[in-house]
């Protein structure tokens, strides 16, 4: 019994050795004994995923919750940031492996390596789910494993890690679909969520969409068939879709830890407002479909159009389709899917991603659709693993004509191509030249560093072209021989797995990798580049440089914007940078330092606490005036400032204020640093009922009269009048409300209700019609109501008689005739005497303010700070101030940072668009207040406990169904039979 069991199940455990084994064999070199055999992962491993599972481990080492960074960027948020999948099994499986020590490069790439089997295991056990023989199954699942989205994006691991799980997930949504109990398929539809939860958390949002997608419209294809069959009852109808949402909710209720906190910083950042342009970046281009057939033509086979399926894997498909007489139902889904992602992909090539974006939800807020092949490379190997069991199951006569025919159709092709690779040749030996010796080493050869110099490139294509050839020889032959019943059986099974592992993994082993030991090399990283120190004394001025860095006080951060240090490597060396790349940055951030009205760089590093400045090697001048050196060596130099900003700033005054734009403008006026009059705004709108609560002296009712007028206004009012920036704005309760535009920029509000009534802009620069159109306006507006206007040089040069005359009666009294090159701001009522208004003009920026804007400064404020703690997600501080007033750190804020004022909560408040500030009250002398941040996101502890609810609701069902399957009494207690002989009948005649 025992050995017809392993016979039976000796093919599958030979399968899932042979998937184990083999991307450790291709990927050899990365485990290799000899340090200069060994090479190492490039790409967003090298740069990104690494150091920051480096770091989250060390967070876990020290029972720490990985919710914050703050050594990249000005600080950022650690857990929702997707791609960190803190979470994430096979990272935590990582973190337990090393517990105790640091993850070494080789573990991390070992990972990776892990992800090639289990994406080979779980695509064979789907097939074999299907009903797909061992040896077909094993051949798709080789295809599987090394496809060309697999080997195009390792460097991408998070978008790897996703899509691993795919197959896992079909697989058991099939078992529990066809599974015959209730009980049973219910238990399989449980066990299908664990693998999609994971596909979840693995980190790549767009990958994790076009899996979904793929998801859904299978289980929509397995509903549609059971639909089509004669259904018993409700059961038989509706389990398909019952199922698969037991399936959709356990998987997003276990994944709620990742989930939650990712939306929270999804809507924040740069990728909340995307753009159609922005989402057909990198679409497959059509010439890049001839990748499919030849992976490295002309370097059309980078990292991002990588689809390259296998020669032998795309004469299978066919086969599924033109030999058998009867396909199995699956491959219309497949090949449906297959079209389907080849056109998703093509992104900006067709209209219909224009029709995708505006009607799919989620595909407009990815790009890349490149991407989306991973779908038909997927689908290609499930049609090669049938287009195999056709061919090894035995064929009938009609089936063998047709694959003779496809013989055929192959070698008219391969005649083609020979002709073409002849007249090639011809063209390359009449132009030959040396190439150098170093060209026929196999990365050379194989193109992993493809050469900028075009002859050597085409002869790179050659040799790809010639690799093309071969396979489609090899896979002619084999289709030739066992067409004529020349091959046939194991030996077919045999010579379909070597020549299929042999196509799909030739260039596998040198696309975006780096020839080092990753035990002692180090590099550097410009332009999304890495390139090796080559030189000890290199490697020991960059750890110089590193440790020089690492010194620096805590909260200090480094301009790093020369790409000196590799950014993301901050977070390992303990070091903060100001700067960096993370698709992920707060849009807040993204627009104060990076869009118009620029900011210089000395404010920019201001906001973000910058004290020192990296520089690249033979540098000559200072990044800043009065910089000075503190290291320079052949690695770069870094610089001190001449003035260190203030990591903790005390502010008497403020001024509502949101709107980026204007924030940007508010921060460009000369001589006006941060923090001096800091715009402020809270996310949950409550800055006034705050004010009220804890600085009743911003909101006194003699800060909202106008002017002279006597007159209230109902609103907070603000302008800035840009003058050099060339940028005004008016903002009514903390909000721009006029137009990005030039000229004149105006609001009129309602004197008793605060409404805007009227916005907009006038070019009176342009043109004297302008200028009688703003007259009009302004004459047309009832008595009382309150105008507030900015401009800068150009909106008043030239204003005519009509528009003066019509500013006068809102209490204008500035002679504006003549000016030249000034600023001007006026807020005033309509009715008001001359002279009565709030105006100002000037030859720099100005701003005006009605409410809170206009408390005054209180100059003599004494004010000491000192740090206590310094940790990601809390920070204390003692502060001593003798007066009321606004502490700013220079950290970022973001939702779920709690501020704590002697250990009482008090209301966090967004100070400069960016930093997180809190109200103080005056202390007494020789007792401060203890200042403490908290970074508690709700997001985190809502997700955690949905989290643990998933998998408890998870373990109970897989418990009561597995209790619902045994009987009763195989699992209750049994009374023991009676051992009491059975008495004898008594003899006739007896008693």
């Amino acid at each position: 019994m025992k050995s017809k069991l392993l016979r039976r199940l000796l093919p599958d455990l030979l399968a899932t050795l042979l998937l184990i084994v083999l991307p450790l064999l291709v990927f050899w070199q990365v485990w290799a004994p000899n340090p200069a055999d060994r090479v190492l992962f490039g790409g967003d491993i090298l740069m990104g995923a690494y150091p920051t599972r480096v770091f989250v481990h060390r967070m876990f080492e020290a029972g720490m919750v990985p919710l914050w960074n703050p050594y990249q960027l000005g600080g950022m948020p650690l857990l929702g940031d997707v791609q960190v999948a803190a979470y994430y099994l096979p990272n935590l499986v990582l973190d337990w492996a090393f517990r105790g020590s640091e993850v070494s490069f080789l573990g991390f790439e070992l990972l990776v390596i892990a992800h090639y089997a289990m994406g080979g295991l779980f695509f064979y056990a789907y097939l074999r789910g299907l009903g797909v023989i061992p040896a077909a199954a094993l051949i798709g699942a080789i295809g599987f494993e090394f496809n060309g989205f697999f080997i195009g994006h390792r460097g991408h691991y998070s978008m790897l890690a996703v899509v691993v799980w795919l197959p896992a997930v079909l697989f058991l949504l099939d078992r529990s679909w066809h599974a015959l109990r209730p009980t049973r398929a219910i238990a399989w539809a449980v066990l299908a969520g664990l693998p999609l939860s994971q596909l979840v958390m693995a980190g790549h949002p767009q990958a994790t969409l076009y899996c979904a997608i793929t998801i859904v419209a299978y289980a929509g294809f397995r509903w549609v068939g059971d639909l089509r069959r004669p259904a018993s009852g409700n059961w038989q109808r509706l389990r398909v879709p019952a199922l698969f949402i037991l399936t959709g909710v356990l998987a997003a209720t276990i994944a709620g830890i990742a989930l939650l906190p990712a939306a929270e910083v999804l809507s924040r950042s740069r990728r909340g407002e995307p753009s159609f342009s922005f989402a057909v970046q990198h679409s497959l281009m059509p010439r890049n479909l001839i990748t499919l057939l030849i992976p490295e033509f002309l370097n059309w086979s980078a990292t991002e159009y990588r689809i390259y399926a296998g020669i032998l894997t795309l004469a299978l498909a066919a086969t599924a389709w033109l030999v058998p007489d009867h396909g199995r139902p699956e491959r219309r889904f497949f090949t449906v899917a297959a079209v389907a992602a080849l056109v998703v992909a093509l992104g900006g090539f067709t209209t219909v991603e224009g029709l995708a974006y505006r009607f799919i939800p989620g595909l407009s807020s990815v790009r890349v659709s490149a991407r989306a092949f991973y779908i038909a490379n997927v689908s290609l190997c499930v049609l090669a693993a049938f287009g195999a069991e056709s061919l090894l199951q035995g064929l009938r006569e009609g089936e063998r004509a047709r694959l003779q025919s496809l013989v055929r159709g192959l070698g008219f092709m391969l005649a083609g191509a020979l002709v073409f690779a002849a007249i090639g040749y011809a063209l390359l030996i009449g132009n030959y030249r040396p190439v150098g010796e170093e060209f026929y080493f196999a990365e050379s050869l194989f193109n992993r560093e493809p050469s900028a110099d075009t002859y050597t490139l085409l002869t790179q294509t050659a040799n790809a072209y010639v690799l093309f050839l071969v396979f489609l020889a090899l896979t002619i032959g084999l289709l030739w021989a066992h067409s004529a019943g020349r091959l046939g059986g194991r030996s077919l099974a045999i010579a379909l797995a070597t020549v299929m592992f042999l196509d799909v993994a030739t260039f596998a082993p040198y696309h975006d990798t780096i020839k080092a030991d990753p035990d002692t090399a180090r590099f550097t990283v410009r332009e999304y580049t890495a390139t090796m120190l080559d030189a000890p004394w290199k490697i020991a001025d960059q750890e110089e440089l590193i440790a020089a860095a690492a010194g620096l006080p805590d909260g200090v951060r480094i301009d790093n914007s020369a790409e000196v240090l590799p950014d993301n490597y901050s977070q390992v060396y303990r070091t903060a940078f100001a700067t960096g790349y993370n698709v992920l940055d707060m849009q807040e951030r993204f627009v104060l330092q990076t869009e118009w009205p620029y900011l210089s760089d000395a404010v920019r590093r201001d906001l973000l606490n910058v004290g020192y400045i990296l520089t690249l090697p033979d540098t000559p001048d200072p990044p800043e005036e009065g910089a000075t050196v503190v290291l320079e060596n052949s690695q770069g130099t870094l610089w001190q400032r001449a003035t260190q900003p203030s990591y903790a700033r005390f502010s008497t005054s403020l001024r509502p204020a949101e709107t980026l734009i204007t924030l940007n403008g508010l921060l460009n006026r000369p001589g006006i640093g941060v923090g001096q009059q800091p715009a402020v705004t809270m996310d949950d709108g409550t800055l006034h009922a705050t004010l009220r609560q804890l600085w009743p002296e911003a909101l006194d009712e003699q800060l909202y009269v106008i002017g002279t007028t006597g007159i209230r206004s109902p609103v907070d009012l603000s302008v800035l009048a840009g003058g050099p920036i060339k940028y005004s704005a008016v903002i009514v309760d903390g909000v721009t409300v006029t137009p990005e535009q030039r000229g004149i920029v105006y609001a009129l509000i309602d004197p008793v209700s605060g409404a805007v009534l009227n916005t907009g802009s006038f070019d009176t620069y342009q043109s004297s019609a302008e200028s009688d159109l703003l007259a009009a306006m302004l004459n047309t507006a009832p008595v009382g109501t309150i105008v507030a206007l900015a401009t800068y040089d150009e909106g008043i040069t030239n204003l005519n008689a009509a528009a003066r005359t019509a500013l006068a009666d809102f209490g204008a009294a500035e002679n504006l005739e003549g000016q030249i090159g000034a600023a001007y701001g006026l807020i005033g009522v309509k009715g008001s005497m001359a002279g009565t208004a709030l105006e100002q003009i000037g030859q720099e920026p100005l701003t005006l303010d009605v409410g809170v804007g206009a408390l005054q400064p209180q100059p003599e404020a004494n004010v000491t700070t000192r740090m206590l703690t310094y940790q990601p997600d809390r920070i204390s501080l003692l502060v001593q101030n003798d007066v009321r007033g606004l502490l700013m750190i220079n950290e970022t804020v973001f939702p779920g940072w709690q501020a704590y004022v002697d250990g009482l909560p008090a209301p966090t408040l967004r100070a400069e668009g960016l930093l997180r500030a809190v109200i103080l009250a005056p202390t007494l002398e020789g007792r401060p207040h203890e200042v403490t941040f908290v970074y508690q996101p709700l997001s985190a502890r809502l997700g955690g406990a949905i989290s643990l609810v998933g998998l408890a609701l998870a373990v109970g069902m897989l418990v009561a169904m597995a209790v619902a399957e045994v009987p009763r009494l195989a699992w209750l207690p049994q009374r023991r039979p009676s051992l009491a002989l059975p008495r004898p009948e008594p003899a006739v005649g007896e008693g």
